[in-house]
């Protein structure tokens, strides 16, 4: 039981790296939208799926 809140902050570090990564991706240039939906709608559950298995 004490390996799921570490888990729990891995998966929260990933959540801000990716907004921050799109946050200056969309500042500094024209950024398609569809790349921001798939990693918000595949790829995040999957890392989700994968850090708690």
């Amino acid at each position: 039981m004490a390996i799921l809140p570490q888990r729990r902050c891995w998966f929260v570090l990933i959540l801000l790296a990716m907004t921050a990564s799109y946050y200056f991706a969309f500042r500094l240039r024209a950024v398609p939208e569809w790349t921001l939906l798939f990693d918000f709608t595949v790829t995040l559950p999957l890392i989700y799926w994968w850090l708690y298995r």
